[in-house]
């Protein structure tokens, strides 16, 4: 089994959060007000919006199984967090 890409490879890690969040931005019209960023010891989190179409973020949902990241959802909201 393949590994997961991970912060030791940090352009591939960068682009593969970058281009699975970038279909669902330009879908739901998400810009900096409704997204946030925030850096915590050994990594970030990353929040956003999960609107009413759940089927929309399958690609966010199964970002852990071919990125190093945690994804959880909770009070309507996407928390991305990387692994370390």
């Amino acid at each position: 089994m393949p590994s997961k890409i991970n912060e030791e490879n940090k352009i591939a890690y960068i682009l593969a959060i970058a281009d699975t969040i970038e279909p669902i931005k330009s879908k739901e019209s998400l810009t900096l007000e409704n997204i946030s960023y925030e850096k915590i010891e050994n990594g970030f989190v990353l929040t956003m919006p999960n609107v009413d179409d759940k089927g929309k973020y399958k690609n966010l949902r199964d970002l852990p199984n071919w990125v190093d990241v945690y994804v959880n959802e909770k009070d309507n909201m996407f928390y991305i967090q990387n692994k370390i």
